[in-house]
């Protein structure tokens, strides 16, 4: 008896062109919800990476820094500030991770 009530209202409710309008329209609007949620995840988390990185490669050039100023080797402090592949070398040299 329920699955009868059940059926004939599913059959009823698929006949009826304005609730079927509104069903189509509602679920349009979940959908395109969904993939501004998902845009906005992305976006999200694009921006918490670059941060992270910002902030890593800071405290990495900070302890360059320190490093070059320990050793009195402004020179090189200089040119590492200017020339990103010297920068590289140094931090390898120097195991700054």
């Amino acid at each position: 008896p329920r699955f009868v009530f059940l059926n004939s209202a599913v059959v009823m409710a698929r006949q009826n062109k304005e609730w079927r309008r509104e069903y189509m329209m509602w679920q349009m609007d979940i959908n395109i919800a969904k993939v501004d949620a998902r845009a906005e995840g992305r976006a999200e988390g694009i921006a918490e990476g670059r941060a992270e990185g910002n902030a890593e490669g800071q405290g990495l050039m900070a302890r360059l820094v320190d490093i070059l100023l320990e050793k009195g080797d402004t020179e090189s402090l200089k040119r590492a500030a200017k020339d990103e592949e010297y920068r590289m070398q140094l931090m390898e040299k120097y195991h700054i991770q």
